[in-house]
């Protein structure tokens, strides 16, 4: 029974080990199903390429909830903004820009502003950018099936409106005109709507705009998302680790890809917690890495994936595998060097380097003699 539990937890250690090794990857979040350890190949004709283990596929760039590349933080930020504070998003995507370098990406970049100008309300911005792909951008055709997702105020649609009477009198392309004429005829509908609610109410009275960030639902959602990591945090601080194991997994398979990543991270320390007046302790400190690694590798990007992958570092440390410690710790280093969890793997990497495995600086390994009978 202990050589085979033994055997098992060399395989789980080796686990974390290995994964410490796989190269960064993207995830594309295609209207709720997530495709993670993907590699994002091109932006073009409306599609999103990417390819996932051996098969090449594409997916409508309208049907894209979210888009994580695993070297453009700047890219990244602005999606984790898109569905929630577009607005917010606008200025991120902006950034984004100044350091693409891919053709396909500049065009990803151009075409993920379009729809967060849109869904900003930000109608006056959204027909400069609009016009300025139909005339000068590579795929005016893609460009034209683009429509914004919420007008602004009365004035704002004015405005917007008589820019784009000049756009459609000074395009070239005779193929996108309909399309033009479309979001101009929507702005007019929306004129009249105006008109006839102003004569039934003084202008005091008339209805804002609604150009908030977040609708109610979406802004109850996230609420609901918050509370749930929130009661996660509670009960891992209320002293009672083992409760938290069961209660923080027993809800992972309900989380959204959101909150996964904090919900592993708190899986993982809650297991930590556990091992040490656990009779498997080794057991717990593996399942803690496992839990750690997919933070590190399925959410590189996520605010505890530095610490996440530290801590599997402390794992593999406590594990009595210096190894695969000094793996992790140097993904830290690579990955994320400017952070506290960078500085702390530093450290760890130049103990492991001074003193060997059996050094006192080490972490106390924990053995499974004595407690796997």
């Amino acid at each position: 029974m202990i050589r085979q539990r033994t055997i098992n937890l060399a395989a789980v250690a080796m686990a974390v080990v290995t994964v410490c090794a796989v190269a960064p990857a993207d995830t594309v979040d295609d209207n709720g199903t997530v495709w993670h350890n993907v590699r994002v190949s091109d932006c073009a004709d409306g599609a999103l390429s990417f390819e996932w283990r051996t098969q090449s596929l594409s997916r409508p760039l309208e049907r894209i909830r979210r888009i994580t590349l695993y070297d453009q933080p700047a890219f990244n930020k602005a999606e984790s903004q898109l569905q929630e504070a577009p607005a917010r998003a606008v200025a991120l995507y902006d950034r984004a820009e100044k350091n693409a370098r891919r053709d396909w990406l500049k065009r990803l970049i151009a075409y993920r502003r379009l729809t967060a100008l849109g869904k900003a309300g930000r109608i006056g911005q959204w027909v400069r950018h609009w016009g300025q792909l139909l005339k000068e951008g590579d795929e005016p055709l893609v460009a034209a099936e683009f429509r914004p997702a919420s007008l602004g105020t009365p004035e704002q649609n004015g405005q917007a409106l008589q820019h784009l009477q000049s756009l459609l009198e000074g395009v070239d392309d005779e193929r996108v005109a309909p399309a033009i004429r479309a979001v101009m005829a929507t702005l007019r509908r929306a004129g009249a709507d105006d008109a006839a609610e102003g004569s039934e109410a003084a202008p005091s009275e008339r209805p804002a705009a609604d150009t908030r960030d977040m609708d109610v639902s979406v802004r109850a959602a996230a609420e609901q998302r918050s509370r749930r990591l929130r009661d996660m945090e509670s009960l891992l601080a209320s002293g009672d680790a083992r409760a938290a194991v069961r209660a923080i997994d027993a809800q992972l398979p309900e989380l959204t890809d959101d909150e996964l990543p904090r919900a592993l991270y708190l899986a993982g320390m809650a297991r930590m917690k556990a091992s040490p007046e656990a009779s498997n302790a080794a057991e717990l400190l593996a399942e803690a890495g496992v839990m750690f690694m997919k933070v590190a590798v399925f959410y590189p990007f996520a605010d505890d994936a530095p610490e996440a992958l530290l801590r599997a570092g402390t794992v593999s440390e406590r594990l009595g595998n210096d190894g695969g410690a000094a793996s992790a710790y140097e993904v830290v280093v690579a990955r994320y060097a400017d952070s506290a969890s960078a500085k702390a793997a530093r450290r760890r990497l130049a103990a492991l380097a001074r003193s060997g495995a059996e050094s006192s600086e080490t972490p106390d390994a924990v053995s499974g003699e004595g407690n796997t009978d």
